[in-house]
């Protein structure tokens, strides 16, 4: 029988900035949580879960902390942080983290909204369009669509053969009313910028082309300052998120400017022929022969991204892709945030979620060291081990 837990807290790194002796409220051994910071991630935990502070939850947070030091101490007494798998799935996680944290004080921290864009999206959001559209997952397809349409075919004869669901089938590809923020980002601004009865041209959308035509639309008759007001911060958080991706492809293509990919076209051939072994990190024919950094970073790349390499286009562009992201992750590492300590506590947090599962199932696989539940496994770590508890400590420390 597998062990089946979730353990929903994290493992405290200290970090607090405080004169005053840190105070214990629990000890594994040598490894010690501090009050300040088990009182951080308390309330922090009762806040997102919606509880309500109690002894009883403040025991059984404890009680999961303890049971992660002892799972963590574990993986470090049979070394499984040493094994190269989990060591290459650890820096990945970094380098991850890394990368989303630039992107959010690079990129989207610096996007601004104006309060032309966030009037324009309040009208939006007051208003319902009704519209049916034609799909293809090519662009010849779709212009293939279009051209019926202009010679005379309509909506209701083409969307049989434009979508596999018999709703939209049947009724001319008509998918109801949609307002602001609830549709495919291209599909909602070409809908919003066309009149009623208007047909669009191919629009490019997630998963292919569409050509949109809107039928009607309401709005909303009545739309007052203090109703834009109250809906304001929502719209900018709804905008920017809107906006990232064009950001951060913006500011890609700009460090794409200026690097260069010095591999030749014969080697491009060699790498797409060898795509299998060098996935699996057979990479010594290049060896002299190219960027030997850089190929050997194919093999990390997913089954998903090296299935889509089929040219020596799209090959140059996966290349590219990764000196791009090496280039953002040596910015990272160079800025002056790389030591927040906040930063840090989200890397190590991660790295024991990822060492904590790895330990779960090591311990499964070789049955002979635990029982079937993980109540027995945390019982059978704990023996042998110091564990203190100051349950003065747990039962009177305030929350504020």
């Amino acid at each position: 029988m597998k062990l089946i837990r979730i353990i929903m807290i994290v493992i405290f790194v200290s970090c607090s900035k405080s004169e005053k002796p840190m105070q214990l409220i629990a000890k594994v051994d040598d490894k010690p949580i501090y009050l300040n910071d088990f009182i951080n991630q308390y309330r922090e935990f009762i806040n997102e879960m919606g509880f309500k502070d109690n002894l009883l939850f403040r025991t059984e947070f404890l009680e999961q902390n303890i049971e992660r030091t002892l799972l963590l101490d574990k993986a470090e007494s049979i070394g499984l942080m040493n094994q190269p798998n989990i060591k290459k799935e650890i820096q990945m996680i970094k380098n991850q983290i890394l990368l989303n944290h630039f992107n959010k004080l690079e990129v989207f921290d610096k996007i601004i909204i104006d309060d032309v864009d966030l009037r324009k999206a309040f009208i939006r959001s007051k208003t319902q369009i009704h519209a049916r559209h034609l799909f293809s997952r090519s662009l010849e397809g779709i212009n293939q669509f279009k051209k019926r349409l202009d010679n005379g075919e309509s909506f209701e004869e083409l969307s049989p053969i434009a979508f596999k669901d018999s709703v939209l089938q049947n009724n001319g590809g008509d998918i109801g009313y949609f307002t602001f923020n609830e549709m495919d980002l291209n599909f909602e601004k070409a809908a919003f910028h066309l009149e009623d009865g208007e047909i669009s041209e191919p629009v490019k959308v997630r998963g292919g082309y569409s050509i949109i035509q809107v039928l009607d639309r309401w709005i909303e008759p009545i739309l007052t300052e203090h109703e834009f007001q109250l809906q304001k911060n929502k719209l900018i958080k709804v905008l920017k998120l809107r906006r990232k991706n064009i950001e951060v492809e913006k500011f890609t293509d700009s460090l794409k400017e200026n690097l260069t990919l010095d591999i030749d076209r014969p080697t491009l051939n060699l790498i797409i022929k060898d795509l299998n072994s060098i996935a699996l990190g057979h990479l010594d024919k290049f060896k002299n022969e190219v960027e030997f950094s850089i190929i050997k970073q194919i093999a990390e790349t997913s089954i998903n991204q090296r299935s889509k390499i089929n040219s020596v286009e799209n090959l140059r562009e996966l290349l590219l892709g990764i000196k791009v992201r090496n280039k953002i992750l040596s910015l990272a590492q160079a800025s002056n945030w790389i030591n927040d300590a906040h930063l840090e506590i989200e890397i190590q947090n991660r790295i024991n979620d990822i060492v904590i599962s790895h330990t779960i199932n090591f311990l499964n696989e070789n049955e002979t060291l635990l029982g079937e539940n993980f109540k027995e496994l945390i019982e059978e770590l704990k023996k042998g081990k110091d564990i203190y508890i100051n349950n003065s400590l747990l039962k009177r420390f305030l929350l504020i």
